[in-house]
């Protein structure tokens, strides 16, 4: 199995972290999840700094590319306006199986937190997802 992923950079104008989040699970997030092929999406911003990042998740290379070529990664990157400083870099890279094994355990597929028993999981969940990054070479 192959599971492909775009990983989006967002740098907000200060103080729209919150106005960034709702705009993603309101009009983002429900976009995605009626795309062919699509496997999941979270959201990732810090509680302090400006800085966002999304991960999408895809069954092929076909699919997860065809979503920025098609003009859709434009369209729904539009849909944050101003809250933008500039626009978003989104990279794509094929993701290890362990890892989207530890993905869909670790958060549901909707972005939304799982509760405060979830905290140790999202913890070890980030620290995957960074040494992940860290080793992803875009095409």
């Amino acid at each position: 199995m192959s599971v492909w992923a775009g990983v989006v950079i967002y740098q907000l104008h200060p103080g729209n972290r919150t106005r960034a989040t709702a705009i993603w699970k309101e009009r983002v997030l429900p976009f995605l999840s009626k795309q062919r092929d699509f496997k999941g999406a979270y959201w990732l911003v810090g509680q302090v700094g400006d800085r966002a990042f999304s991960v999408d998740l895809w069954e092929n290379d076909v699919a997860a590319s065809a979503f920025e070529s098609s003009g859709m990664y434009k369209k729904l990157t539009d849909n944050f306006g101003l809250l933008l400083a500039h626009e978003p870099t989104r990279v794509q890279c094929q993701v290890e199986e362990c890892l989207v094994a530890t993905l869909s355990v670790a958060a549901p597929a909707s972005g939304q937190p799982g509760g405060s028993a979830t905290a140790p999981k999202a913890e070890g969940l980030a620290l995957k997802l960074l040494d992940t990054l860290r080793s992803w070479k875009p095409k």
